[in-house]
C-alpha cells in the first residue's frame, strides 16, 4: 500500500512545489497559493482513491471511502499525539 501511495506522492509533490516556487516569484501569483493547494489536495485524494481501490481490490466505493477516512482519521489521531508529547 505503501509503494502504491509513493508512485503518485512523489511526483505530485515535486510538481507542485515547483508550481509553488513559480507562483512566489510573482506578486500575483502568491494570491493563487490558496487555490494551488486546494488543487493538490484535490489531486492527491483522486489518486488516494485509486490507489485504494486498485491496492485492496475494492470496487463498491464506500468501501474505498471508509477506508481512506479511517486512514486519515488515525493519522490525524498520531499526529496530535506526537505533538502533544512533543510539546
Amino acid at each position: 500500500m505503501a509503494y502504491t501511495f509513493a508512485l503518485f506522492w512523489a511526483p505530485i509533490n515535486v510538481i507542485f512545489s515547483a508550481l509553488g516556487f513559480l507562483l512566489v516569484i510573482t506578486v500575483l501569483g502568491i494570491l493563487l497559493l490558496p487555490l494551488l493547494a486546494l488543487a493538490a489536495l484535490a489531486v492527491n485524494v483522486y489518486f488516494a482513491y485509486l490507489a485504494v481501490q486498485s491496492s485492496m481490490n475494492l470496487r463498491e466505493r464506500g468501501k474505498i471511502w471508509l477506508t481512506l477516512v479511517a486512514a486519515f482519521l488515525g493519522a490525524l489521531v498520531v499526529s496530535l499525539l506526537t505533538a502533544a508529547l512533543l510539546r
